[in-house]
């Protein structure tokens, strides 16, 4: 299990074998590897769109404060369950980029 101070520093990118899908006017997530599709919803997707290059939480959370009416706290809170089930089921990769461009 991660923790949340790992998180902190951590960056979060999709799998290359994830792609969006629109299936009957609704988007999903398809995993090649995983032969399935995930209904992430609307802010999910959103959050996916952004993970297309590697991100962190907090860069996303700052994101998503700028587009929806949410408090500091919840966003953060639904951001961190949200990227940790897709990180379980192998949708996102984390990605440890500290001192990569030092």
């Amino acid at each position: 299990m991660i923790t949340e101070q790992q998180i902190e520093h951590l960056h979060f990118q999709v799998y290359s074998d994830c792609a969006l899908r629109e299936v009957n006017h609704i988007t999903y997530v398809w995993s090649e590897s995983k032969q399935g599709y995930y209904n992430l919803g609307e802010i999910g997707n959103f959050i996916w769109t952004y993970c297309q290059y590697p991100i962190t939480k907090d860069q996303i959370v700052r994101v998503l404060m700028e587009e929806y009416v949410v408090s500091l706290e919840e966003c953060k809170e639904n951001v961190e369950i949200l990227l940790m089930e897709l990180v379980e089921d192998n949708l996102l990769k984390l990605i440890d980029l500290e001192g990569f461009f030092k």
